[in-house]
C-alpha cells in the first residue's frame, strides 16, 4: 500500500501527549501501556533510547532517516537496518519526504509483528503521523520515532509512539 494511502487512512494525527515516565519511567501507567498494546515498560524504554541514538547522515536539504527493526536479545536491543540515508527529492510540495522513503525502501521488508525504530532529522507532519499510525496497525507492532527538530505542532525533540492498536502517544 502506498504511503499516501496509509496517510489518508490514518487522517491528520497529533497524538495524545504523555510524559515519558508514564510509559517507561520508574512507575509507568500500566493502563496506558496495556490499552495500546505496547511492549513492557522496560522494553519500551530501551526502544526509545535506541531510536534516539540511531546515527543520522548529515543533511543540508531534505530529511535524514535511520530506520531499523528493533528486537530484544536478553537485556539488549538488537537492530536490523531497513534504511539509512537522506531523502531530498519530492514529486511536489504537497508530497512529503516520507513518501519516497517508506514504500520504496523500508516498508514490506520485515515480518509482521516486528517493532520499528525510527530516527529522523525533522518530526513528521500530522499527515505522515497518520501514515505511521496505520503502518503500526498493519504491521501489528510498535513504531518508536525520535526526531531532532519539531514540526507541525510538535515541540523540542519529539518522540512519537505508534501502537498496534492505533493509539499514538506524543512526548515532548
Amino acid at each position: 500500500m502506498p504511503w499516501a494511502d496509509l496517510c489518508a487512512r490514518g487522517g491528520l494525527t497529533t497524538g495524545t501527549e504523555v510524559q515519558l515516565a508514564q510509559l517507561c519511567g520508574p512507575t509507568p501507567d500500566p493502563a496506558l501501556i496495556t490499552r495500546a498494546g505496547l511492549p513492557a515498560a522496560t522494553t519500551l524504554a530501551k526502544f526509545v533510547d535506541k531510536a534516539q541514538g540511531l546515527k543520522l547522515d548529515d543533511t543540508y536539504s531534505g530529511i535524514a532517516f535511520h530506520i531499523v527493526i528493533g528486537s530484544m536479545n536478553r537485556s539488549d536491543v538488537t537492530t536490523t537496518r531497513l534504511f539509512k540515508g537522506v531523502e531530498n527529492t519530492r514529486k511536489s510540495a504537497a508530497v512529503c519526504f516520507e513518501d519516497a522513503v517508506f514504500f520504496s525502501r523500508a516498508a514490506g521488508s520485515h515480518p509482521a509483528g516486528t517493532h520499528i525504530l525510527v530516527h529522523q532529522s525533522l518530526a513528521p507532519c500530522e499527515r505522515c503521523r497518520g501514515g505511521y499510525k496505520v503502518w503500526a496497525q498493519n504491521n501489528l507492532g510498535t513504531i518508536v520515532l525520535s526526531a531532532d527538530k519539531a514540526y507541525d505542532g510538535s515541540s523540542g525533540n519529539p518522540i512519537f509512539i505508534f501502537s498496534p492498536s492505533g493509539t499514538v502517544y506524543y512526548i515532548k
